[in-house]
């Protein structure tokens, strides 16, 4: 923490920075106006801190042990617990939370897999897969049309973190297939049943692989060149899209680590 942490300032129950973080936890628009969003949890923020996300300051509640926020680099405040609870996005809010800066970060194509995420409306499984897609060694995460916020609270809670390091663009349909035109790379459309087996294909090269909208797929907008889909022995008809993007994305690791076939 800054120098001072030991004594740290109390704030009133009005004051403004109280009031922006409540503002950026609960709109998208906010965070996009501002360039900011919320970390909830000393963990999160501390590792927040350990990527080298620029941190604006940190709010803790009175009336709890303070929270080890060991080699966090960013003012620390204490605030009225009712003020903090007001903020957090959870039922049972952890002691920490952070205003951080949104750096940009982009998604270079055609230096490895890239996932696409086209229309996920559910902020866990965004995060999920902006998770799997970091433990699987791919290079990036798109988030296409009305997928969510990728810096939402729910979102980087369920990355664990994995949103401070990976490469993550929001982007319009018309926009990715400009890239992808641009780049000459292949996109893999996942669907439940009808694709190419995942374990036949070549995924291990700089691909994009898209997974979409469980209820909906995946916008033909999009211009997927070949669809894919895991092989199943029976029971489910599908997998849930958090799940189906690990499977594709660990089957990819898998091929780039064998160097089966080519691009």
């Amino acid at each position: 923490m800054t120098p001072g942490a030991d004594a740290p300032t109390v704030l009133s129950a009005d004051n403004p920075k109280i009031k922006q973080a409540r503002r950026l936890a609960r709109s998208r628009r906010e965070r996009a106006a501002a360039g900011r969003y919320v970390i909830e949890g000393p963990g999160l923020v501390r590792d927040a801190s350990s990527a080298e996300v620029p941190l604006d300051y940190v709010l803790v509640p009175d009336e709890v042990a303070r929270p080890d926020l060991t080699g966090v680099r960013a003012p620390v405040f204490v605030v009225p617990q009712r003020s903090f609870a007001s903020i957090a996005t959870t039922v049972t809010p952890q002691p920490a939370l952070a205003v951080a800066v949104t750096a940009p970060h982009p998604v270079v194509i055609g230096r490895g897999l890239v996932l696409v995420l086209a229309a996920i409306a559910d902020p866990g499984n965004a995060g999920t897969l902006i998770r799997a897609a970091e433990a699987a060694g791919s290079v990036g995460v798109f988030l296409v049309g009305s997928s969510v916020d990728p810096f939402g609270p729910k979102t980087v809670r369920s990355s664990a973190g994995s949103v401070f390091r990976m490469p993550l663009e929001s982007v319009s349909v018309a926009d990715l297939r400009q890239r992808v035109a641009d780049a000459e790379v292949i996109m893999w459309g996942a669907i439940a049943v009808g694709g190419e087996p995942c374990d036949e294909v070549w995924l291990g090269g700089a691909p994009l692989v898209v997974v979409g909208n469980e209820r909906h797929g995946i916008d033909e907008g999009l211009g997927v060149d070949h669809w894919v889909s895991i092989p199943m022995a029976g029971g489910p008809e599908s997998l849930n899209v958090a799940m189906a993007g690990t499977v594709l994305l660990f089957e990819a690791a898998r091929q780039r680590r064998n160097g089966r076939g080519s691009d």
